[in-house]
């Protein structure tokens, strides 16, 4: 078997078994600093929430991390904000444009968790995650809203992809 058939055979494994078998705490940890560490380096990000009959609605979005949470900040109550308010399920995917494998599979990170959104603080915090996704220093201040907007703290249940916050990727 070669290297490509051999690394096809262990990336199916893993697509295959998923985070559904038992992880300890220390590669859990591990998945996180690795996710971090991507999404900090200013890769886009996709959120999927649902629509009141089920169907998927996506939105690109900017996407920080506080503590042990994904933030993100809206000026209005969008479409996806109301969605998070009646169903909190949502996803995220990143995805850099990377190959990372011989096969020519990108690197991507989907996490799944649980949103909780709170009025207020959407410019600050937008102002935070425009220096890293702009090249200016443009004060997001002209978004303000007499709201203060919202801002989406989402809790990650699941972690996957492919990239270093697989399991075993060490």
């Amino acid at each position: 078997m070669t290297k490509s058939e051999d690394e096809l055979l262990n990336w199916r494994k893993q697509m295959v078994e998923g985070s559904a078998k038992a992880v300890s705490p220390e590669e859990v940890e591990r998945q996180w600093q690795a996710a971090v560490k991507y999404i900090e380096s200013g890769v886009p990000a996709t959120l999927c929430t649902l629509h009141k009959d089920g169907r998927p609605q996506q939105s690109l979005v900017w996407v920080g991390v506080e503590d042990r949470t994904l933030v993100m900040a809206h000026t209005a109550e969008f479409l996806k904000v109301k969605n998070m308010r009646r169903d909190p399920r949502v996803s995220l995917s990143f995805c850099s444009g990377s190959k990372s494998s011989a096969l020519g599979v990108h690197e991507y990170l989907v996490i799944e968790g649980t949103a909780e959104i709170t009025t207020g603080g959407a410019v600050d915090l937008l102002n935070k995650l425009a220096q890293r996704f702009r090249d200016d220093d443009l004060d997001m201040g002209f978004l303000q809203t007499e709201s203060g907007g919202f801002v989406t703290r989402i809790t990650p249940i699941r972690i996957r992809g492919v990239g270093p916050w697989q399991e075993d990727s060490q």
